[in-house]
């Protein structure tokens, strides 16, 4: 009966035993579980923390790019502003220059047309002029004096600046932007007893 008892012990003790290296392999256990979860856990924080660093940095990377576009934007922006001014500018230059030149072309045909009348006047002038030195021989005769040719001439002068007036005042009235123009030049008269210059102004 005591060996039995003994043996009990011993096994119980044994048993113990057993059960103490069980629950120190499970602490043990325990302790690799924990430890490989806190590096698990710091291995999930460290890839979390470069996660977010890369973020962090792809979020920089990408306002730096969009402050980079923005700024290209504006650039254009301000580039297609000044273009249209330019554009604009040249557009009204355009438009001032062509209505200079349809100034000067119709003031080119308004001249053109007075010189063409001019020449016209000067053909009558110039005939009437002739028919009048030829009067001035008929009613002279051979017994002429100078005095004579020379209230002629100053008649036949007269007579011309006459015909000049009444070119001026036709002209005018026909609503011309200026009247023409009279240069001074010397018409030859032929008068018996001599030439005479008659020079009209």
């Amino acid at each position: 009966m005591l060996d039995q008892v003994c043996m009990l012990n011993a096994r119980l003790a044994a048993a113990e035993s057993m059960t103490h290296d069980v629950i120190r392999d499970l602490l043990g256990v325990k302790l690799d579980m924990t430890n490989y979860a806190n590096l698990i856990d710091q291995h999930q924080v460290q890839k979390l923390v470069e996660e977010a660093q890369q973020k962090t940095e792809e979020f920089h990377a990408k306002e730096q790019e969009i402050f980079t576009l923005r700024k290209q934007i504006d650039d254009l922006t301000e580039e297609l502003e000044r273009c249209k001014s330019e554009t604009n500018q040249k557009a009204a230059d355009i438009l001032v220059a062509q209505m200079n030149l349809e100034r000067l072309q119709e003031r080119g045909q308004l001249l053109a047309a007075q010189n063409e009348m001019l020449k016209v006047d000067k053909s009558s002038l110039l005939k009437r002029v002739s028919e009048l030195d030829e009067i001035v021989k008929t009613l002279l005769g051979p017994q002429s004096t100078h005095r004579q040719i020379q209230r002629t001439s100053n008649t036949k002068a007269s007579v011309f600046l006459t015909l000049l007036k009444v070119s001026l005042t036709f002209h005018l009235q026909e609503g011309l932007a200026e009247a023409p123009t009279y240069h001074s030049f010397v018409l030859p008269v032929s008068v018996r007893g001599g030439p005479y210059v008659l020079q009209v102004n």
